[in-house]
């Protein structure tokens, strides 16, 4: 699940790592298993600050780093089991956009919704498809170009200036072909590290299904990240002193990204 610029046949098995930072900023790391008949872009808009500097995102290339999710997973002892539910820009010319080769793909970043014009063609996605959604007309937009076919999608990783610093922003809202579903199909696995050696998130709650199934189910794992994880190999994005919180969430449930406040 997240956002394409193009048609996909099928995405599972996403997982992603989010981790606030002293510095204001965020991390975030994504892994996925995709399938398309052609080059697209997928596309994670981000709560960053108004008009963010180009530079603004730092792309970390984990493209030697594979096992980064399979490692955050021996810090528990057993899998969990699945928890919850069952299975116009038109205006001037500007300059294109700068791209970042990042291990197998190349990303760009762009800061305005108007900026898109400026990407390829093939790796646009419509205003339309964002002025629809209230509060996406301000984000930013982290872009991955992504090659043709079915495949396991190394882990893409970065980091963003948040807008709110008490929040922790987790990229799931799904849309494909520019249409925004009210549900989607949820395969996901969430990390989450933080300051805090207790269970430090909850739901900004919106009141609907999603919020309690996030309101709980949380695995704290037995052993601090560094015990598994090599910090140098993945651009210090993870604490090795802290644990990790994991949650399965699978099932049909309200399709929008998931904002978590520190409790």
């Amino acid at each position: 699940m997240c956002c394409f610029s193009g048609p996909v046949r099928s995405v599972s098995s996403t997982a992603i790592f989010a981790r606030p930072l002293a510095d204001g900023r965020q991390a975030i790391a994504y892994r996925m298993t995709v399938d398309a008949p052609a080059a697209l872009a997928m596309v994670l808009p981000l709560p960053t600050p108004p008009n963010p500097a180009e530079g603004a995102v730092t792309f970390h290339d984990l493209s030697g780093y594979t096992e980064f999710f399979a490692q955050l997973d021996r810090l528990y002892p057993q899998p969990q089991p699945a928890a919850g539910l069952a299975r116009d820009a038109t205006a001037f010319r500007k300059a294109p956009l700068a791209v970042v080769e990042v291990g197998d793909f190349v990303a760009s970043f762009v800061p305005r919704l108007a900026d898109f014009a400026r990407l390829d063609e093939r790796f646009r996605m419509s205003p339309a498809a964002w002025e629809a959604l209230p509060g996406y007309r301000e984000r930013s937009f982290a872009v991955f170009q992504l090659k043709p076919g079915k495949k396991s999608v190394q882990p893409m990783a970065f980091t963003f200036p948040r807008l709110a610093h008490s929040r922790i922003f987790v990229p799931t809202l799904h849309i494909h072909d520019g249409t925004r579903p009210e549900t989607a199909g949820w395969d996901h696995v969430i990390y989450l590290q933080c300051d805090g050696d207790r269970l430090p998130f909850r739901p900004v709650e919106q009141g609907d299904q999603l919020d309690r199934v996030l309101a709980d189910g949380w695995a704290e794992s037995d052993l601090p990240a560094g015990t598994m994880i090599d910090p140098d190999k993945c651009h210090r994005l993870i604490d090795p002193q802290r644990h990790v919180y994991r949650r399965f969430i699978h099932g049909i449930l309200p399709n929008r990204d998931l904002m978590l406040a520190a409790s």
